[in-house]
């Protein structure tokens, strides 16, 4: 944990004071490392001290580069010790992480070249899609018989878990999709620079992580995570519907009061999903638990800015006999028109209101693409199934207790 913050402050200190691109890359690269670690450890050492019941009201915290200090000075946390590293070092999956890395690279490589370098029929961005999903197959079918597996089937096989994964999943797109679209549509809609579309989605910053804590609070008093999820998808598809009806016109109150209603139906079910995950599952897939919920919700960030650019793409591509200048048609054709959207009220006259009624259309069509992811998530909601969740910890882990053995420490919660 101590070396995951410290990778991401390195990094964010060289990504900050980059001169260069290839600097301002290698500190994205270095803050990458520890940021990913960061996010699966917080989960699993706040898992690990606090019995299920209790870990949605923790699981929103976020370290920073002042927490350094309290986890050197604090963190004591009490762990199995192994007979030795080469015992732990054999009991790593090789083969698995190797597949598994290779063919999320190849995946990755696909959506983020895809329709940027080469277009998204192109070769060089179907062949590593296809390559990615068919090794993702051989992955899953290798966890099957694997004696130490990465990523074991038996956390897909409990309903609950399985669908909540899937949410999880759904959800973690479309927080990305609105904080990749949003700043489009201030752009393009309301001639809002760069810098003020940034400020423009702090609507959905404010009250996503405060929901989160709320709902995080609810599920440890009532013990029951099924109604969040449906608040939380509820209010979400309501926000994408209102999100479509947005166009040059729209007030700041609207659409803030939109992004309002979008960060309190992310932040339910983003503090309340992994422990509606483990309440299906015993103590000692805890951590495995985690760090596939960690997985899928950073692979749903990719898809969360990959999916709307091609729906957005393809509808502005449709859309562009509407606007009657061949020059400012081939501006926008084939991928430009994200580019294009700070120049959009450079235009005059007829031509600025053909290329404002393409934006708006194509707009409206994500938006309504993402309802419809939205409301899937609601749906699943009705596949889940109430378990009691434990309030006592079972666990060989949790805070280190002088003269007390380190196997076995029973929580009882408050």
């Amino acid at each position: 944990m101590i070396a995951s913050v410290v990778l991401f402050t390195f990094g964010s200190g060289l990504a900050g004071g980059a001169t260069t691109a290839a600097m301002f890359i290698s500190g994205r690269l270095v803050q990458g490392l520890g940021g990913g670690g960061m996010v699966m450890l917080i989960d699993l050492i706040v898992c690990d001290l606090l019995p299920l019941r209790e870990r949605s009201t923790y699981l929103g915290s976020v370290l920073g580069a002042f927490t350094l200090a309290v986890l050197v000075a604090f963190l004591r946390v009490s762990w199995k010790r192994p007979s030795s590293w080469r015992q732990s070092l054999s009991r790593i999956d090789y083969i698995g992480n190797f597949i598994f890395v290779g063919s999320i690279t190849s995946i990755l490589i696909a959506l983020v070249q895809g329709g940027v370098v080469h277009p998204w029929d192109a070769w060089q961005t179907i062949i590593p899609l296809v390559i990615g999903f068919l090794g993702w197959g051989v992955f899953f079918l290798q966890q099957s018989f694997c004696l130490e597996p990465t990523m074991p089937l038996r956390l897909f096989a409990h309903r609950t878990s399985a669908t909540v994964y899937l949410q999880n999943f759904l959800i973690s797109i479309l927080l990305e999709w609105a904080i990749y679209i949003l700043p489009l549509y201030f752009q393009s809609q309301l001639s809002a620079s760069a810098l003020d579309s940034g400020l423009d989605i702090l609507p959905i910053n404010a009250f996503l992580i405060p929901s989160g804590a709320v709902a995080g609070a609810l599920l440890t008093k009532i013990g029951h995570y099924k109604p969040l999820h449906w608040i939380g998808f509820g209010v979400l598809s309501v926000s994408c519907g209102l999100f479509a009806t947005m166009y040059s016109a729209t007030s700041t109150v609207a659409w803030a009061w939109f992004e309002i209603l979008a960060g309190v139906g992310i932040g339910f079910p983003l503090t309340t999903q992994l422990p509606a995950i483990q309440a299906v599952l015993p103590e000692s897939d805890t951590a495995i638990s985690t760090s596939t919920y960690s997985f899928i919700r950073s692979f749903g960030f990719v898809w969360g800015a990959t999916l709307p650019s091609i729906v957005f793409n393809s509808r502005v591509d449709a859309s562009l006999y509407i606007i009657g200048d061949s020059a400012t048609r081939d501006m926008l054709a084939n991928g430009g028109a994200y580019s294009y959207a700070p120049s959009v009220r450079h235009l005059a006259g007829q031509t600025l209101e053909q290329a404002l009624e393409v934006y708006r259309q194509a707009l409206r069509i994500v938006w309504l693409v993402g309802l419809a992811f939205a409301l899937l998530g609601f749906l699943l909601v009705f596949a889940e199934k109430h378990v009691d969740m434990r309030t006592t910890l079972n666990t060989d882990f949790g805070l280190e207790r002088k003269g007390k053995p380190e196997n076995m420490v029973k929580v009882k919660a408050v």
